[in-house]
């Protein structure tokens, strides 16, 4: 009897054990699993940064002009108005559609207020009221 009840609490206290590293193992490994994420996203925000520079360079007016400067003398800037924008009625709506709705999540973004600021917060009673002068 007495031997029965120690193989019992000694397989209790087995799968106990058992059970307390298998999750040590797991948080581990979630925790790698999250370096790895956020390895990977500051990867991707590196690139992204590089890329929309490179964009930005490539669609320059400036950077155009320095460059085809160096080929050819006789290059002008155009005026607006020897400008042509080939992109189709349905491109530009899609685009100002887009541009509209980032616009209004920014907006959306910005009204949220958080209330527990919002107690211990000063701003709203020292707001100043600027009036546009004509």
């Amino acid at each position: 009897m007495i031997i029965a009840k120690t193989i019992r609490l000694i397989l209790i206290s087995t799968a106990i054990c058992v059970f307390c590293v298998w999750q040590q193992t797991q948080i581990v490994k979630l925790s790698y699993n999250k370096q790895d994420k956020i390895s990977l996203c500051s990867q991707l925000l590196d690139r992204n940064t590089f890329l929309r520079y490179n964009l930005m360079m490539l669609e320059s007016s400036g950077n155009l002009s320095k460059s085809l400067v160096t080929f050819d003398d006789s290059y002008e800037m155009p005026h607006f108005s020897q400008i042509v924008d080939l992109r189709s009625r349905q491109e530009k709506d899609r685009l100002a559609l887009n541009a509209a709705k980032r616009y209004s999540q920014v907006q959306q973004n910005k009204e949220k207020p958080n209330l527990f600021l919002s107690l211990f917060s000063p701003r709203s009673q020292a707001e100043a009221q600027i009036q546009k002068t004509r």
